[in-house]
């Protein structure tokens, strides 16, 4: 049987500040994210992958509007 590597493309998120989409190449290792339009950083929630939650069908979990996937913090 021969085997593949399955490879991310990435991780989108939506500012809770400014809206903008941003884009991940990976899972930040501390955890945060900051925006490069307006600069806010923010605590990422949840990681959520385009298998689960009806994504197949044309949505996307971390952009599907239910509130900000990032948490803003004071720094």
């Amino acid at each position: 049987m021969v085997e593949v590597e399955l490879i991310s493309s990435g991780y989108a998120w939506r500012c809770p500040e400014c809206t903008r989409t941003e884009y991940e190449t990976a899972v930040p290792a501390s955890g945060r994210v900051r925006c490069t339009r307006c600069g806010a950083s923010f605590a990422v929630r949840r990681v959520s992958h385009r298998a689960e939650g009806g994504v197949l069908e044309g949505h996307h979990v971390a952009l599907d509007g239910q509130g900000p996937v990032a948490l803003s913090s004071a720094d």
